[in-house]
């Protein structure tokens, strides 16, 4: 016989990852050698054979297991060995053996819950909260929920096996002002599974998060001056206007706060501040006094008093000083007030200044001993007392002196003193009087007759003393009529004339005018130059002229393409002379087709130049009946000393129009065709059969026909053609239905009338289409009914084509009239 024998070795709890230690035995338990000997254990990997084995010998062999999480799940190891061999006989013999293990389970959860509160103090800041769930256990855990009610997160992990990294949760919790004035947040977390054996597994944390509460109280002040009465000084009936505003500055809620300041007469209480809440605002007036305004300032204190939610008292004080300007200020003004006694317009002796002083207390304090002295007037003055706002005004006269006027101004100080200031400000007025030396040159032509070289003009020269002061040695200088003469001695108002003559010259006739400079130079009683230049211009009559002739080499034109050559004749008619560049300009004609380079480059009075242009005919030129060109010459006038067309005045001719008629030749054509056709293709000429007829106009004359007018009364046609061009070809297509008596007849007559506004008579075209031939006739109706029809056929078409020429004509008078 043979025996497989297996026991296991588990050690402490298992875990995934752990070793089952496994010992096999072999046996042969029979009275025979066993031989080749097969031992298999697969959850091991043992596979090996033993040669032989005695009857009572073993064979031991140590193998082990690593453990799976499943083992651990499933809560045990299973696991079979097998040997098998052959006895002497080579009979098999065999033995198995089975061995269960179970695995101790452990199920077991953790949940940790961890706060980040940073810098969070306030209501609305954040808490920061990470959530960690681990599977503590040795088996698979199943549909955890994670649930933190503050956080608001209720999550499940599906799964979660031993070893497996820890699944975290953040959120965050904003403070309320509850939590703050609380001074902590609780906060709980719990988490709910399943072990694999569908039993509960759960685990919770709950965490306290301590909050740091920082009761504080702010009071803050503020005064505005107000200036009540606006007069920009601080004094009695102006007030403070005072602010105060009461901040909560922790993080936790204070409430009654007593809020008193004794200047304003105020004891206010503040039932409740939140953090953040609007700073709670108070306010109040003061009006100073005298021994405010004396002392220069005002001081306020003001204080706060609350508690926290522990029933501690929180405070807070302010005490501000608003400043009071004292401003002791003495204002002196003094002006000065030019009169001009003997009213000539000028300072001169005899003329004075009025002067006003006026001294005004502009500060806020009373000033005494104010001394007011200018010896200049006469005034010396003492004013015990000069109250805020209070003005004296003092007034005097000064009769300014040659030395004054020589000076060129008089300078007025007022000497000031006063008990309050120091040293009080004292204007100076200055009171400019104006040295005027002033030269005056004035000169006049008499031009009389003078219109050509060699006539005279005559000028008259003035020099005047304008100014206020006398001037010495005046030179007096006209180049052009040979002028230099010296004044001594003018006084103011003064005046000296001198006379002289000047000869035409031709290049002042070309130039239209003469120029004449002429100046006087001076010295005033202090050495310094005064002169005056004075430039006349003398027009003179200059008639620049230019006269432009048009002539065609044609009397008129009948075609298109036709060359007609212009030529002009350009003549200066005026009495000075022209110069280029010339230009010859029409308006039907580019400018590009003029030869303009041979031109002279002046033209003296009487002499002319000619140059010549094509002109191309062009249809319109026909239809119009007449090419009117437009033409202008133009040359240049240079005064003498002219330099460039810059200095040129351009001179244009009037325009010459030339008017060159067409010989128009409207006409036109007319063509009408007639073919029958067997419309009902019976082989027989009948009734119902028709002539298609088509009419052709062409435009054979030269010029555009318009409102072409094509009548044809067998067609019910009457149209008009708006516009038909040279050559033009209109074409009109339809269709008349055979009657019994045409077929009796055996033909057709047709007459189109085609009448144009430009063509004196309208024109007619007859088509006769024959019907004999055509098919075999039909027979025939009584003899009576076809008897005068060709004769009243013409007379209808005859009286159509009276008619229409009747009709064409009136338009046509009525168009012309």
């Amino acid at each position: 016989g043979l025996m497989i024998e297996k026991t296991a070795d588990i050690g402490d709890a298992p875990k995934a990852g752990d070793e089952i230690e496994y010992t096999i035995t072999v046996t042969n338990t029979g009275n025979v050698t066993l031989y080749a000997i097969r031992v298999v254990d697969d959850l091991v990997g043992l596979d090996t054979t033993i040669t032989q084995l005695a009857p009572g010998e073993s064979r031991e062999y140590v193998v082990s297991y690593t453990l799976l999480q499943k083992d651990l799940d499933a809560g045990q190891v299973v696991n079979d060995a097998t040997v098998e061999g052959k006895d002497p006989n080579g009979e098999d013999v065999d033995s198995q053996v089975e061995i269960t293990t179970p695995l101790t389970r452990n199920p077991d959860l953790s949940i940790i819950k961890s706060a980040d509160i940073g810098d969070a103090s306030k209501a609305g800041d954040e808490i920061e909260y990470t959530i960690t769930v681990t599977n503590t256990g040795n088996v698979t855990l199943y549909a955890i929920r994670v649930v933190d009610a503050l956080l608001g997160i209720d999550e499940t992990i599906d799964e979660l096996a031993p070893g497996d990294d820890p699944v975290k949760f953040t959120g965050s919790h904003q403070l309320t002002q509850e939590d703050l004035n609380r001074g902590y947040v609780v906060n709980k977390a719990t988490a709910e599974g399943e072990d694999p054996h569908g039993e509960k597994v759960t685990a919770e944390v709950e965490i306290e998060t301590s909050l740091d509460k920082t009761p504080a109280l702010e009071i803050a002040k503020t005064g505005l001056y107000v200036d009540v009465n606006g007069n920009g000084v601080a004094d009695f009936g102006d007030r403070i206007d005072y602010t105060i505003t009461v901040t909560n500055t922790g993080n936790v809620t204070l409430y009654d706060i007593r809020v008193l300041d004794a200047l304003l007469d105020l004891d206010a209480t503040i039932d409740e501040l939140h953090p953040g809440d609007d700073p709670v605002v108070l306010t109040g007036s003061y009006a100073f006094t005298q021994e405010d305004l004396d002392a220069g300032l005002v001081a306020n204190r003001a204080t706060a008093e609350g508690q926290d939610p522990d029933g501690d008292a929180v405070t807070g004080e302010v005490e501000i000083e608003t400043p009071l300007l004292q401003e002791p200020d003495l204002e002196v003004l003094k002006t000065g007030v030019y009169v001009d006694v003997n009213d000539n317009g000028r300072a001169d002796l005899g003329d004075r200044i009025d002067y006003t002083i006026t001294v005004t207390n502009t500060g806020n304090i009373t000033l005494h001993g104010v001394l007011v002295v200018d010896e200049m007037i006469g005034l010396d003055e003492l004013i015990d007392v000069l109250k805020p706002g209070v003005t004296m005004t003092f007034t005097g006269s000064y009769e300014f002196t040659q030395e004054d006027l020589d000076r060129g101004s008089v300078v007025n100080t007022v000497e000031l003193a006063a008990d309050e200031i120091e040293e009080p400000e004292e204007p100076t007025e200055i009171t400019p009087l104006e040295q005027e030396p002033s030269l005056q040159i004035e000169k006049f032509a008499d031009i009389g007759s003078a219109t050509r070289a060699g006539d005279e003009i005559s000028y008259t020269i003035r020099v005047t003393n304008t100014g206020n002061v006398t001037l010495y040695g005046i030179l007096v200088e006209d180049e052009l009529v040979g002028l230099s003469e010296t004044i001594e001695e003018l006084a103011p108002g003064e005046s000296v004339d001198f006379t002289a003559t000047y000869v035409l010259t031709q290049a002042n006739l070309d130039a239209g005018r003469v120029d004449n400079l002429a100046s006087a130079v001076g010295d005033d009683p202090a050495g310094q130059p005064v002169g005056s230049e004075t430039e006349i211009t003398t027009e003179l009559a200059y008639e620049p002229e230019i006269q432009l002739r048009k002539e065609a080499d044609r009397e008129d034109y009948s075609l298109v393409g036709e060359v007609i050559t212009y030529t002009y004749t350009v003549t200066n008619s005026g009495n000075v002379t022209l110069v280029g560049p010339f230009t010859v300009t029409d308006d039907r004609i580019d400018q590009a087709d003029f030869d303009l380079e041979n031109l002279p480059d002046s033209l003296a009075p009487g002499q002319s130049f000619q140059v010549t242009a094509l002109h191309r005919v062009s249809q319109e030129d026909l239809d119009r009946g007449h090419v009117t060109n437009r033409a202008l010459a133009s040359g240049f006038f240079v005064p003498a000393g002219g330099e460039g067309e810059t200095q040129a005045i351009p001179v244009f001719s009037e325009e010459a129009v030339l008017t060159l008629p067409a010989d128009q030749k409207p006409s036109f054509s007319v063509e009408k065709e007639g073919t029958y056709v067997d419309a009902d293709q019976d082989g027989y000429l009948t009734v119902g059969d028709r002539i298609d007829y088509k009419i052709t106009v062409v435009n054979t004359g030269n010029i555009s026909l318009t409102r072409v007018r094509v009548v044809d009364a067998m067609l019910d046609l009457d149209f008009v053609i708006d516009t038909l061009a040279v050559g033009e070809v209109w074409t009109y297509q339809d269709s008349y239905a055979l009657t019994q008596k045409d077929i009796d007849r055996g033909f057709v007559r047709n007459v189109v009338m085609v009448g144009a506004d430009e063509v004196e008579q309208p024109s007619e075209k007859e088509e006769v289409t024959d019907l004999d031939g055509e098919l075999p006739p039909v027979p025939v109706p009584p003899t009576g009914e076809t008897l005068g029809y060709p004769l009243m056929g013409s007379g209808i078409i005859l009286m159509g084509m009276a008619l229409m020429y009747i009709a064409l004509r009136r338009r046509k008078e009525e168009e012309t009239a």
